[in-house]
């Protein structure tokens, strides 16, 4: 007979199987909290270029506007 299966080797191996399972999925957790939290981190970034960029938009818009008006009262004054 095999001491293996006297003294609950099965057991054990199957209890062993169960700690190793419970350590990768342990550190399939850490993983996935880390992947979250970069995916957040982006997150944060990309609304804060957006926000840059809607800003910048804004501005230029406004650069524009104020362009085309220097014109159009540079040329009214020059007809007059």
């Amino acid at each position: 007979m095999n001491t293996d299966e006297t003294s609950g080797g099965y057991f054990d191996r199957a209890s062993s199987a169960t700690n190793v399972c419970n350590a990768e999925a342990h550190e399939c957790r850490t993983q996935l909290r880390m992947c979250l939290q970069r995916i957040s981190d982006v997150e944060a970034i990309n609304l804060d270029l957006e926000s840059r960029l809607e800003a910048q938009a804004r501005e230029y818009i406004d650069l524009e506007s104020d362009a085309v008006d220097s014109q159009s009262s540079a040329h009214m004054h020059t007809l007059f």
